[in-house]
């Protein structure tokens, strides 16, 4: 693992047996970056049964819905077929000769990176003994979301200990992955440390 440079995770739907990005982010110790991208998906080409999974996604599963955002005409916006042009720009940029590696705990995102020939190291391989991101998100007690997801309809009873819900975030799921890397290889963050005691 200490040859990952960064982690890079994807958030989107998938329609027609493809994947089509709404959200992707790179983190690693000196860069982060969350984008949200445009599937240039119209709701006229799409079946029922895949209307019915976007829904699914957007309502259940990560809070993302079909168009992307408003924004001005100044605002970059990436399309989702712009995915592997936009991570080989970034493996360029952000690679080191000891530390060649995407990060990837995503099957999706596994198959772009490979199509891309991205080099990448998938962190879901049995060798790695990762833990589960439900795991990560109860240890670091994580459950925030960016700004480009829906707000969470929560209704907590304060008697009771009920489990935390939470929208999936590719920017959160970086992170959490990250801040565990860091600590399985003895680097601690600077942010870890306050007043000489690490948390």
């Amino acid at each position: 693992m200490d040859k990952i440079f960064a982690i890079v995770d994807a958030q989107g739907f998938i329609v027609k047996k493809k994947f089509y990005a709404r959200e992707v982010a790179i983190i690693n110790d000196n860069f982060s970056y969350c984008q949200e991208y445009d599937p240039n998906l119209h709701l006229d080409y799409i079946s029922k049964d895949d209307v019915r999974r976007i829904k699914f996604c957007t309502y259940k599963l990560h809070g993302l819905t079909l168009r992307p955002m408003e924004k001005s005409s100044l605002t970059f916006m990436p399309k989702s077929d712009d995915i592997i042009g936009i991570l080989r720009h970034y493996h360029k940029l952000l690679s080191h000769p000891n530390r060649p590696y995407f990060g990837v705990k995503n099957e999706l995102l596994r198959r772009i990176l490979e199509d891309g020939d991205i080099p990448y190291l998938d962190l879901n391989r049995e060798e790695f003994n990762f833990p589960s991101i439900n795991y990560l998100e109860k240890f670091y007690n994580n459950y925030w979301t960016c700004g480009y997801h829906r707000k969470f309809p929560v209704n907590i009873n304060p008697n009771k200990k009920e489990p935390i819900i939470s929208y999936r975030c590719a920017f959160r799921k970086c992170a959490n992955i990250w801040r565990h890397i860091k600590a399985r290889t003895n680097k601690i963050f600077d942010c870890d440390v306050i007043e000489g005691v690490v948390i």
